[in-house]
């Protein structure tokens, strides 16, 4: 474990990522913070939810070496049939040395509701990547699994956990594996 996050802080990235999230969650616990003194509707009401995501990458296609990325992300999601059907729009800058990608995916999840503050989901769509290496851009589209589990501390904020592959329709095409971890936030009627 240790080698994995001297790794991390070697990497060209990494303190624009750390900045990003520290900052991220600190607005993210201020803003959760002044919504829990103020009253609010019970969570079943709430129909939307924001979050920042921390991302672990592993990306490679056939014949070709795999290449790990970190970054963070943003997601919005909408609770279009309550229980039934959530859509989340994501975006992330995921980084390793001389390549950026930004991946913006469009998510249809299924939740499943465990206990009052724990649910887990599946999901799929569509994704589009963009990659820049050393100075050249190329984009992609790509379709996306993912599976995962919110875990909710009060009744507005709560963390998020998933696991995500894609593949991307590119050249010979491209398997990427995504684990993320973040913080999230319930809003709205």
């Amino acid at each position: 474990m240790v080698a994995l996050f001297e790794r991390m802080e070697s990497h060209v990235g990494y303190r624009k990522i750390k900045s990003c999230l520290l900052v991220g969650c600190t607005l993210f616990l201020l803003s959760s913070t002044a919504q829990a003194n103020a009253d609010t509707a019970h969570a079943a009401g709430m129909h939307h939810i924001a979050g920042v995501k921390a991302i672990g990458l592993a990306a490679g296609g056939s014949g070709v070496e795999t290449h790990s990325f970190w970054g963070a992300g943003l997601f919005y999601e909408l609770v279009a049939i309550p229980h039934w059907l959530e859509v989340e729009l994501a975006a992330s800058a995921l980084f390793r040395a001389h390549i950026t990608r930004i991946p913006i995916d469009l998510l249809f999840k299924k939740p499943f509701a465990l206990s009052h503050n724990t649910e887990l989901f599946v999901g799929a769509g569509p994704a589009y990547d963009l990659v820049i290496h050393d100075g050249n851009t190329h984009s992609a589209f790509s379709l996306m699994a993912s599976v995962g589990a919110y875990y909710w501390l009060t009744e507005r904020t709560g963390i998020v956990a998933e696991i995500d592959y894609a593949y991307v329709f590119s050249g010979d095409g491209e398997h990427v594996f995504e684990g993320a971890i973040g913080l999230m936030m319930r809003f709205g009627h």
